[in-house]
C-alpha cells in the first residue's frame, strides 16, 4: 500500500514540522514501485535504530559501582554518586553486588519510571535490569523493564565491554548481541537480533554490526556501516544519526547514507537511482 505523506509532532522541539514529501516526488523518473521501497527502507531503518539503542542501554552499566561517580554515570561522567529515586541523584539507581571483584551482578532500578543518566534512550523506562559480569563479560536481563511505562521490553544481552574515562578523551566499547522483543499494544509487535559493536564517546555513541527486525511475521536484516548519533540528536520520538551509512537488505539492498544532506536527512539508493535528501523522521520508528 502507498505511504502517504506524513505530518507529525516532534515533541523535542514542540514545533510543527514541514509536511514530508513521500519520496516520489524526490526522485526523478522512478516508478512508483521504486518509491514504496525507498519509503519502507526508511521506516525499517528507523526501527533498527530503535532495537540498537535498547540494546545498548543495560550494556552500558556493566562497570557502574555505586560508590565511583568516575563510572556510576558512563555517558555523562558524572561526579555525584547514584541516589535512590526521590534523592537527587541520576537514574538508574546502581547496586553493584559484591561491590569488590571481577565477578558481580548489577541492578539497574528505573524504579516506578524515570529518563536514564546515559542519555542512549528517547524514552521513560521504569523497572530493575539485572546484569552479571564476570572480567569483562556480560549477561543482561531486561524482561524486568518497561518502556514509556505501557510496553514491557523482553530478552536477554551478552557481549563484552571496555569502559574508557571520557573525563580522559577515551571511549567506550561493547560488542553485543541480543534478542528483544516487545510485545503489541499501541503499535504492532516488534522483535529483533542484534549483533553490533558499540563505541560511545563524550560526544556521541556509533554502530557497526546489524539489526534483524521483525514485524507483522516479516523479518529484514539492517546492517550498520559506522552509524553515529549524536547525544543531541537522540532526544525525542525519533532519533537522527548525522553520519555512517546503513544497509537495508532486500532484492535489491536499499543504502540509506546519513552524511548526505543536513542533519536530520539522508539519501536513500536503489541499483542506480538516488533520491533527493530526505527527512529522516519523515518515516519515524512508532517503537517510542
Amino acid at each position: 500500500m502507498r505511504l502517504q505523506p506524513l505530518t507529525y509532532w516532534k515533541t523535542s522541539y514542540g514545533d510543527l514540522m514541514k509536511r514530508a514529501l513521500p519520496l516520489a516526488a524526490l526522485l526523478a523518473g522512478c516508478s512508483a514501485e521504486v518509491a514504496d521501497e525507498m519509503e519502507a527502507a526508511l521506516t525499517q531503518a528507523n526501527h533498527a535504530i530503535a532495537f540498537a539503542l535498547l540494546s545498548t542501554e543495560p550494556a552500558i552499566w556493566a562497570d557502574a559501582t555505586d560508590t565511583n561517580p568516575a563510572t556510576t554515570s558512563p555517558t555523562t561522567g558524572s561526579t555525584t554518586p547514584l541516589l535512590r529515586h526521590g534523592g537527587s541523584g541520576d537514574c538508574p539507581f546502581i547496586e553493584r553486588i559484591p561491590d569488590t571483584g571481577d565477578s558481580y551482578a548489577i541492578l539497574g532500578d528505573y524504579s516506578g519510571g524515570c529518563v536514564s543518566g546515559s542519555r542512549i534512550l528517547p524514552a521513560i523506562i521504569s523497572g530493575v535490569a539485572s546484569i552479571d559480569v564476570t572480567g569483562n563479560t556480560l549477561v543482561a536481563d531486561v524482561s524486568g523493564i518497561t518502556l514509556d511505562l505501557d510496553r514491557p521490553l523482553g530478552g536477554q544481552i551478552e557481549g563484552t565491554f571496555t569502559m574508557g574515562d571520557f573525563a580522559s578523551g577515551e571511549s567506550q566499547e561493547l560488542a553485543t548481541q541480543a534478542v528483544l522483543s516487545l510485545p503489541e499494544g499501541r503499535a504492532p509487535a516488534m522483535s529483533a537480533a542484534t549483533q553490533l559493536v558499540t563505541v560511545l564517546d563524550s560526544d556521541g555513541v556509533s554502530f557497526t554490526g546489524f539489526v534483524e527486525v521483525t514485524r507483522d511475521d516479516v523479518s529484514l536484516a539492517v546492517h550498520f556501516d559506522n552509524l553515529y548519533l549524536p547525544w543531541t540528536m537522540i532526544a525525542g520520538e525519533c532519533p537522527r544519526p548525522n553520519a555512517g551509512t546503513l544497509t537495508v537488505a532486500g532484492a535489491p539492498d536499499i543504502l540509506v547514507d546519513f552524511a548526505a544532506g543536513e542533519d536530520d536527512e539522508a539519501v536513500l539508493t536503489r541499483k542506480a537511482t538516488s533520491s533527493e535528501p530526505v527527512r529522516i523522521c519523515s518515516f519515524p520508528s512508532d517503537t517510542w
